[in-house]
This record gives structure tokens, sequence and C-alpha cells, in this order.
């Protein structure tokens, strides 16, 4: 199993539902040889009401409103106008990758893109649209697939929204390899500034290693998952705030891992 394969095992069995998931199995079995009775019972317990508790939009909400931070904003046209213009303009937009699909039923091709690469793929074609920049497309491909994460979000560029991008990066297997990988391909173009394109949860962290990779940074986020009244219903569990748990979580451990060991 190689590293990005074992990170993502890890991540799926400690961050919800998995974790809890574990901790409440624990429990069972405990409980079904018959000892540490009340072990077993305070893991089935505690597993129980994370899992519960993970999944209320209420916590969810709390939680991607940390990832986000208070500052992120929608980026206008006219912001993305300025940016594009003048001394110290962005000289391209990138846009990271946010997982792919493999299947034999599909096509034309058994790899697209999944819901969140579609999503920065929009907002990625909007920017493009309005700023005139060419765009950078930035995944590597892992061990288990032949066609890299920018490959599969080029083709679906060119067919759903009839662009294609300047450069692809295929070889970075994580966001903080994105962010060295596509500074590299841009310095040799002279591009020192970007437009940044990826879901606002995950922007802080690679808005910071973008800027730890050398590039000047103009953040375009979309996608916001925090916001809004909190109201009886949210404390009822659904799968989608389960879904932004996990997402929020996965970022605030990366930003933390990411601190620790200097890439940001």
């Amino acid at each position: 199993m190689d590293g990005f394969s074992l990170r993502w095992a890890i991540e799926m069995l400690v961050l919800p539902p998995g974790g809890p998931l574990l901790l409440a199995m624990l429990g069972l079995v405990l409980g079904w040889r018959r000892r540490q009775s009340s072990l077993a019972f305070g893991l089935l317990a505690l597993g129980v009401s994370l899992s519960w508790v993970f999944a209320m939009p209420a916590v969810a909400n709390i939680l991607c409103r940390e990832a986000e931070g208070d500052n992120q904003r929608p980026i206008t046209e006219e912001q993305l106008r300025q940016a594009a213009r003048g001394p110290g303009a962005a000289g391209a937009i990138v846009v990271l990758g946010g997982g792919i699909k493999k299947s034999p039923r599909e096509g034309p091709e058994r790899f697209y893109p999944n819901q969140r690469t579609l999503e920065r793929l929009a907002q990625g074609a909007w920017v493009a649209r309005t700023t005139g920049l060419p765009l950078l497309l930035s995944g590597g491909a892992g061990s288990q697939r032949s066609d890299s994460e920018a490959l599969v979000m080029s083709r679906a560029l060119e067919r759903s929204f009839a662009l294609k991008p300047r450069w692809r990066e295929e070889h970075s297997p994580d966001t903080s390899g994105n962010a060295r990988e596509s500074a590299a391909m841009l310095r040799e173009a002279g591009i020192r500034k970007v437009i940044l394109v990826t879901h606002a949860y995950h922007m802080r962290r690679a808005r910071a290693a973008f800027q730890a990779a050398g590039l000047d940074v103009v953040a375009a986020p979309h996608g916001f998952r925090s916001g809004g009244e909190i109201g009886l219903l949210d404390f009822i569990p659904s799968s989608s705030a389960m879904e932004s748990s996990w997402l929020a979580l996965h970022e605030s451990l990366g930003m933390l891992w990411y601190r620790w060991t200097d890439r940001i």
C-alpha cells in the first residue's frame, strides 16, 4: 500500500463516520464477550453519540465555519477583472482537483470527475471567461489508476465547458504537491500571481500552500457550507451534514499537519 492509500485508509477509519462506528463496534465486541461491561457500554454509547453529533447540520455548520474562516467571501466579477489587469496582475487561474471516480459503465472514459471536481471546474470556467486568463489544472494520478486527475479534469472542461487548459499539472499527490508543482510550471512562464479556485472549506490550506510555494494568490472560493441561522431541524442527523463534518475536520486537521511539518 503506497503512502496515499495508507493516508486515505487512516482518514476513513479515524474521521466520522468511520471513527465513531469503530468505537461502537469495539463496544459491541467487548460486550459480546461479557468482559469489561462498563467499558463496553461506554464505548458503544460514545460511538453512537459521536455519530449523531457529527451528522447534525448544526454541528456541521460550526465545523465548516471554522474551516472556511470568518474572512472568506465570494469573489465578484469586478474583483476578478481588477485582479487580471494592471501592474501586478494575476497571470493564470489554478483549479485544484477534488477527486475522480471510475466506472466501466461510464462513457466515453472510465474515469470521470466527482461532484466536488465538477463544481471547481464550473467555478474555474466562470473565472476564465470573466478574466480571459489561461487555466492550469492540478491533480496527480494515484497508484490504482492510469489517468491523472488533471487529465480527467481537462477532458471534462473541454467537453462540458468548451474551454481548454494551457497547463496540466499531473504529478502532485496532495494540496502541498499541487502548490509546489504548479508554482514550478508557472515560474517557467514568468507568472508569479494566480487566481486560485477551490472550495471555501479547502481555500485556507490551499492558499497557504501556494503562498509557501512562492506565489501571490487571489482567492476565488466557492461552495460555502456554513452560514444561516440554526433551527430545531438542524439537530436532526442527515447524510449531507455528515459529509460536511468530514470535510471540515479533514481540513482543520490538514492545517495542523501542514503547520507541524512546516509545509506552510
